[in-house]
């Protein structure tokens, strides 16, 4: 047996304690993250059948595609969390507490204006909307629906702002307690969850919608204190430490990052919305319960990455080049790996679909191949992408996501009307590759400093 387990703990040894310090901390925090996102996936596929339980497909893909329009809102801090983890993170490398506190308060005063101005706003325009026409729900559901659009828009427009937390903690190089904090909300959610449907048999959206979006507020105050008070009390957000002066430095940046995160909304989150306005809310069930499916490759992937973004800007602060350079090369031989497990599930997947939700929603085999080609894609591109922002050279991606987006939605509508669902996956491959293979090929003109123009902006 020790024979067996030396080599083993050798490896382990080598790829999480040798190396420098800021490689260690990479890969140890992308390993927590990985362990908290392990549990979080499989407490996401105990959700699923619960909810079939309980509602109907409609009802189900109507949840999903109000969650995707929601979900759009999020992207309106004018990119200020963004632009808040990179000036964070290059704050933290100099060493100048005063100016990341600055930087904090400023963006949480900003972001705050914004989002209760958009609460306002919609407070005012909701009762002149047919919500439930919007995502092309059955009459019957009328009513319900408009009382859930009210109540998830405006808890989650709160959570949005709390949700700066996240960008302080990239900031920080802590992307393992966002992690545990989106684990303890999982957690909490699917319990309470539970606990309505099997003990109390409800079978309310009103009802479902209150727990999903007022839990992620109590957890993410409780958390919130408990950094800025305990853990961080150096960066605790005041009013009179906010700057005018730098709402420049992070609207510059973070002005192009809403743009680009605007632009893949389209690119993404319209998805729901095509497939229940083109074939009807019974049609999201297949795509989102594939892409769910395939989400355990893009979450594990994103784990990895998220790590070396905010470590990326610290590097390059300090022109350390070489660790970047050897970064993108550990990354790659992630993405073999992720290469592999696709494949596997690929040839698991109808095994996996009978146990995770029976016969509730068939799911094709040529709808998860066509899917994984797309997460493939996706992953591939955040390779290289995740070190460009870190750069902060984002003005090329902004015109190349831009372009994607303007071209996407008449590509999606035309081959989903022509080919139904299988159409909109061919669109999605189509234009993700344009949207990232791209990116190596900046990341290497900026490696070896050719970067020209727009190339280097």
């Amino acid at each position: 047996m020790q024979f067996l387990l030396s080599p083993i703990l050798a490896i382990i040894h080598r790829i999480f304690k040798q190396g420098d310090a800021r490689s260690v901390k990479a890969r140890r925090d992308s390993l927590k993250m990985l362990r908290n996102k392990g549990v979080s996936v499989i407490l996401s596929f105990c959700f699923l059948p619960l909810f079939l339980s309980c509602f109907e497909r409609v009802e189900y893909g109507i949840w999903v595609t109000i969650l995707s329009l929601i979900n759009w809102v999020g992207f309106f801090d004018i990119g200020l969390g963004q632009g808040l983890r990179n000036k964070l993170a290059e704050s933290m490398a100099m060493k100048n507490y005063r100016l990341a506190k600055e930087y904090v308060s400023t963006t949480y005063v900003v972001v705050s204006l914004i989002f209760l101005s958009i609460i306002c706003l919609f407070l005012i325009l909701y009762p002149f909307l047919d919500w439930y026409k919007i995502v092309n729900a059955p009459n019957y559901l009328s009513q319900e629906i408009n009382v859930v659009i009210l109540i998830v828009f405006v808890a989650t427009i709160f959570t949005f702002i709390l949700r700066l937390l996240v960008f302080v903690l990239y900031g920080l190089q802590q992307p393992n307690v966002v992690s545990n904090i989106g684990l303890v909300t999982q957690i909490v959610t699917l319990g309470s969850v539970f606990i309505a449907i099997k003990w109390f048999q409800i079978s309310s959206l009103v009802v479902f919608s209150l727990i999903m979006t007022l839990i992620p507020i109590v957890i993410y105050m409780i958390y919130t204190a408990y950094l800025y008070i305990v853990r961080y009390p150096f960066l605790m957000p005041k009013l009179n430490y906010v700057r005018k002066k730098h709402m420049h430095a992070l609207v510059g940046i973070g002005l192009f990052f809403f743009l680009i995160q605007l632009a893949n909304i389209i690119l993404t989150q319209s998805n729901n919305l095509i497939i229940s306005k083109v074939l009807g809310p019974e049609y999201v069930g297949e795509f989102h319960v594939a892409f769910q499916y395939l989400s355990v490759l893009t979450m594990f992937f994103y784990i990895v990455t998220t790590p070396y973004w905010s470590a990326v800007t610290d590097a390059y602060t300090q022109k350390n080049y070489d660790w970047i350079r050897k970064s993108v090369k550990d990354l790659k031989i992630v993405f073999r790996v992720v290469l592999v497990v696709a494949v596997i599930m690929n040839l698991l997947s109808q095994f996996v679909f009978r146990i995770w939700i029976g016969d509730k929603i068939h799911i094709r085999n040529i709808t998860v191949i066509l899917m994984s080609l797309y997460v493939l894609l996706q992953a591939y591109g955040n390779i290289y992408i995740s070190i460009i922002n870190g750069m902060s050279k984002i003005r090329f991606q902004f015109c190349v996501v831009l372009f994607s987006s303007i071209l996407y939605l008449p590509l999606a509508l035309f081959l989903t009307h022509k080919y139904e669902l299988i159409g909109l996956l061919i669109a999605m491959i189509i234009i993700a590759l344009g949207t990232n293979l791209w990116a190596p090929i900046q990341y290497r003109m900026l490696i070896k400093g050719k970067a020209f123009g727009i190339f280097d902006r």
